[in-house]
């Protein structure tokens, strides 16, 4: 009787012990993988998402924060969360940017705890203050991304153009007599992509309109934006290249860099 009880109290402190290691490892992977940055009022200014990215194994993060992108590290104890200090890229943007990167960047400084509510984390200064809500990119809206084609194409006389992006890959052509260029996609690039596309009211496509239409006159590369989802066909009215509607522009402009590159 003796042995049992001292089995019984030696199964069950390690049962403890295994139940604290097991919260520890879910302690350490709780905030990893990519988010986009809420930041309602602002979001029509940027040509990409606010993002932020966690690496539990170097607890580091990186993203991109309204004109530059950051990196730096972070410590995460319980319901507790800090940044150290973050490093930017020096790109110069319009000032307008610029306000929204210094919001996100003071935000990341004053954290002090997080919630995390589903696929939702909620970032709080020290007096308890929500400062800003982050919002994850699950493997299920990568695999709902992963099935959607979205092409431009642009075309006059003298111009050619046409880039597709689906499954991981860019394809682009330049030139009407070359072969098209596939590209792989990097996860980061990846991860840009489907964000843009999550931003996009798919089905509303042919109801926006051109803010310009040089092309009917002038000879300008006339431009749409054509997105297969779900076994339908979307597709905008005709616009001048380089000057998509509002509601495309970041996804068109994001597209045509890959050609660039």
């Amino acid at each position: 009787m003796k042995y049992l009880s001292l089995l019984i109290i030696n199964l069950f402190f390690l049962a403890c012990g295994t139940n604290k290691q097991t919260a520890a490892m879910s302690q350490k992977d709780s905030l990893t993988g990519t988010y986009t940055i809420s930041n309602q009022n602002n979001n029509k200014l940027l040509n990409q998402p606010l993002s932020l990215t966690f690496n539990s194994a170097t607890r580091t993060v990186s993203g991109f924060s309204g004109c530059n992108r950051f990196t730096g590290s972070y410590t995460l104890h319980n319901e507790s969360l800090t940044f150290g200090a973050l490093a930017t890229t020096r790109k110069l943007c319009q000032p307008e940017l610029n306000n929204i990167e210094q919001q996100v960047l003071k935000h990341l400084e004053e954290t002090a705890s997080f919630i995390v509510n589903l696929d939702t984390v909620t970032l709080y200064n020290k007096q308890g203050e929500k400062l800003v809500t982050l919002h994850k990119n699950t493997e299920q809206t990568m695999k709902k991304n992963h099935t959607i084609k979205a092409t431009y194409t642009a075309i006059s006389r003298g111009y050619f153009l046409t880039v597709s992006y689906q499954n991981k890959t860019i394809t682009y052509q330049t030139d009407r007599n070359k072969p098209a260029v596939t590209k792989e996609l990097t996860e980061t690039a990846y991860t840009t992509l489907n964000n843009l596309l999550e931003q996009i009211n798919v089905p509303e496509l042919p109801t926006l309109n051109a803010p310009s239409t040089a092309h009917q006159y002038d000879g300008a590369p006339g431009a749409t934006l054509t997105i297969n989802q779900n076994n339908q066909q979307y597709s905008t009215v005709t616009f001048d290249h380089n000057k998509p509607p509002h509601a495309i522009k970041a996804l068109v402009s994001a597209l045509i860099a890959y050609t660039e590159n």
